[in-house]
């Protein structure tokens, strides 16, 4: 609202005074800055509410004046300055919309990278490099796919699934440029052994039951529709778990995994994957074990039976096996001289033996093991029963802590080898919406493949838009190709396992590292694979963990103290032992103590400040006070050598008639009983004297002296030397205190606790 001139002069003319003045400016950030008295380029000297009070007063001043000279002197609003304060409107407005699509923009970025990558995708240079890779990853995923499924106790097409899925969210999610996403041997262990117990529950429920099939609903009776609904449930479990972990930043509690407790348990993972697929290369039909000691029941149960071994199955695997083995180790490399693109030989020996097995009719005539029916396409979505998890979410905890271990490792991996950075946080957020949303579409856990990136990266992956080439790939063979794999033989996908488990089973070289480099990391190291190998996957984990953390403790436990001396015509103090030149000081002790002071080690930096210093308190206090004692003790026994000695016979006749006579009335027989002597020999005591009555019942004032003989001139002097040996001691208790002043170095602490506070408190 706005007063004129002319309708002020009129109304000033009839009278009337206008009270106020409404003029509404824009409240620019000139003004602002203005209002608030805030320089831009500096700092703020005033708290936010002296702020905000200036900018309020000030705008209530400029936008409604009081009739003062203020009001009079005003200036006028011209056409010119409406026109460029519209002017100025328009440009602000323009900024807010760039600065909010700015940020819009940055927040769409971080939440899906992908949109980062294809606004920096340089079309030229990475296209064919990535649809090459892609192509090259696709054809390494179907029979990896189906391997793995195997492993994880579920039909073939399952890992199909697994293996396509994940990896198309994850392209949407992820910040790693270079893993590929689908199946792995450790998770799809991991997976299997909980089927496994869960099958085994379900069948000692129905024999505890002890009701007919008709009587039990078909998820128990239907294994492997029950195998199904349980591992589409883990994989939700494992994503919800993962995606929570991100949303709460703890992605940083993956370092709590250490390397020798990591190689530790992928080499025995490696043992569990390998044992499960000799039953399959042996052609041998037995029961799968689940809990502690599966391996070695399963051996058992091998050497059993290995007289009922199917020759022709072993003979075909045995032949895969060879050719993968002498292409991986002696063919492929010079390959790779001359053309990034591998030759996909797990897909060729897949396709090769299902042409044998068809033509020949292996599982027919030769009772070869195939894998079966491949369904067509791919399956209508269904939400898993999240209720069958109530149980088992610590099987779902455990997977995914170590599905994501193992992809964020490999993604750091090639982080740091190409150069870019991974967001921790965001990959488990992309990790964990993967497999959740992949569990919809009957998907078990799935995780980055070790195999499957470095083929990736060799064939010239540059982004994650090789995966879609992958994912195109895949879906080609849900929909079309699917149902000619029927007749594959279980073993060659075994073989085809047994080659890939090469690389884990090489870590177990790092032992020979560890061994050389440190103790603590060769134990941690050979605890994890024993337990893992041993025990369980799930008990070797959480023992690896715990022996790792262990092993910090201990190793925290009794840290390094160190006795430092002046180097000569320096400032610089250095540990003595290790320089011979260094100078100490009679009166002046400087320790250093190379770790934390807390509760594990507080008493160990006690005992070992006491050690280097050469004094203990607690000791020397003991010591003390033991020759004081007898210092004591002795004064006391002088104390009878100085009272006045009595040789009067009739005095010690008298005392011993004071003795006789308190001891009672005797009878004159009992007298005549009495020694004709004294104990000295001197003289006869007199019998039958009789005393007064009174002096029989008071006590005897010599009783003290007489229980403790005079001290001889004799006894006097050793007492005496005795005397002079522990004052002697005494004072060199007194001389080995050479030091007055203790220096501790803290230079090495990061934190103190209360209890180390304590100690440190008795130190000094």
């Amino acid at each position: 609202m706005e007063i004129n001139e002319d309708d002020k002069a009129s109304s000033i003319a009839n009278g009337i005074t206008p009270f106020i003045s409404l003029n509404r400016p824009l409240l620019t950030k000139e003004k602002y800055n203005q209002y608030a008295d805030y320089n831009v380029h500096s700092s703020p000297s005033l708290p936010i509410w002296r702020r905000t009070l200036l900018i309020f007063i000030s705008c209530i001043r400029s936008l409604i004046p009081l009739n003062t000279s203020e009001y009079n002197t005003s200036e006028n609003v011209t056409s010119d300055k409406l026109i460029s304060q519209s002017r100025d409107e328009k440009l602000s407005n323009r900024d807010k919309c760039q600065h909010i699509m700015h940020h819009f923009g940055r927040c769409m970025f971080n939440i899906f990278p992908f949109l980062r990558t294809l606004y920096t995708y340089k079309v030229k240079s990475c296209l064919f490099s990535d649809i090459i890779a892609g192509f090259t990853v696709g054809i390494m995923h179907v029979p990896q796919g189906m391997a793995y499924a195997l492993v994880a106790t579920l039909p073939p097409v399952y890992g199909l699934y697994t293996s396509f899925f994940p990896a198309l969210v994850y392209f949407f999610l992820g910040t790693s440029r270079h893993i590929s996403i689908g199946t792995m041997a450790v998770v799809s262990l991991l997976t299997g052994d909980f089927l496994d117990r869960v099958i085994l529950e379900a069948n000692f429920n129905e024999k505890q039951l002890g009701v007919n099939s008709t009587n039990i609903t078909s998820q128990i009776m239907d294994k492997e529709k029950l195998r199904i609904d349980y591992a589409t449930a883990l994989a939700f479990t494992v994503g919800v778990i993962q995606f929570i972990m991100g949303l709460l930043r703890l992605g940083g509690l993956i370092r709590y995994f250490s390397v020798p407790m990591t190689s530790g348990f992928t080499v025995g993972v490696a043992v569990h994957v390998f044992t499960s697929q000799v039953k399959n290369v042996l052609g041998l039909k037995l029961p799968r074990f689940a809990g502690v000691f599966t391996i070695p029941l399963t051996y058992v149960a091998i050497f059993r039976n290995i007289q009922y071994a199917n020759i022709p199955t072993l003979l075909l695997s045995g032949v895969c096996i060879t050719i993968l083995a002498v292409y991986k180790d002696w063919i492929s490399p010079k390959v790779m001289k001359f053309s990034k693109i591998p030759i996909p030989v797990d897909l060729i020996i897949v396709i090769l033996s299902t042409i044998v097995s068809y033509f020949l009719d292996l599982n027919g005539k030769y009772n070869v093991a195939i894998i079966g029916k491949v369904s067509k396409g791919i399956e209508h979505p269904k939400i898993p029963n999240i209720s069958l998890m109530g149980a088992y979410i610590g099987d779902g905890f455990i997977t995914a802590i170590i599905a994501i271990s193992v992809s964020i490792s490999l993604s750091r991996i090639f982080a740091t080898r190409f150069h870019y950075k991974i967001n921790t946080n965001k990959e488990l957020i992309a990790f964990g919406v993967s497999n959740t949303i992949s569990s919809f579409f009957h998907t078990f856990p799935a995780s980055a493949s070790l195999s499957r990136s470095a083929v990736l990266v060799s064939a010239g992956g540059r982004t994650q838009v090789s995966s879609l080439f992958s994912c195109l790939l895949l879906v080609l063979v849900l929909c079309f190709i699917g149902p000619l794999f029927y007749t594959v033989p279980t073993c060659c996908l075994s073989a085809i396992i047994l080659v890939a488990l090469k690389g884990m089973f090489l870590e177990a070289k790092d032992f020979i590292t560890f061994w050389k480099f440190s103790l603590w990391d060769s134990l941690v190291w050979l605890l994890t694979f024993l337990c893992t190998v041993f025990l369980s996957v799930n008990y070797g984990l959480l023992l690896g963990v715990i022996v790792s953390a262990l092993s910090v403790i201990l190793r925290t436990q009794w840290p390094k103290l160190r006795t430092l001396g002046q180097t000569p015509n320096t400032e610089i103090y250095q540990d003595c032992k290790q320089y011979n030149n260094c100078t100490q000081y009679d009166q002046i002790k400087i320790i250093r103590y190379e770790g934390n002071l807390y509760y594990v080690c507080a008493e160990h930096f006690r005992e070992a400040v006491y050690q280097q210093t050469g004094v203990n308190p607690v000791d020397i206090y003991a010591r003390v006070n033991k020759y004081l004692n007898k210092i004591k003790a002795i004064e006391k026994s002088l104390c009878n050598y100085n009272l006045p000695e009595t040789t009067d016979v009739e005095s010690i006749q008298s005392v011993a008639n004071l003795n006789t006579v308190n001891k009672g009335n005797r009878n004159l027989s009992d007298q005549d009983t009495l020694p004709d002597k004294s104990p000295n020999g001197h003289s006869e005591l007199y019998k039958g004297q009789n005393l007064p009555e009174s002096t029989s019942k008071k006590k005897n004032p010599l009783h003290h002296f007489l229980r403790k003989k005079p001290l001889t001139l004799e006894e006097k002097v050793k007492l005496e030397v005795k005397k002079k040996k522990i004052t002697e001691k005494l004072r060199l208790v007194n001389q080995s205190l050479t030091f007055k002043f203790l220096i501790i170095d803290c230079s090495c602490w990061t934190f103190i606790d209360i209890v180390g506070a304590d100690e440190l408190k008795q130190v000094s």
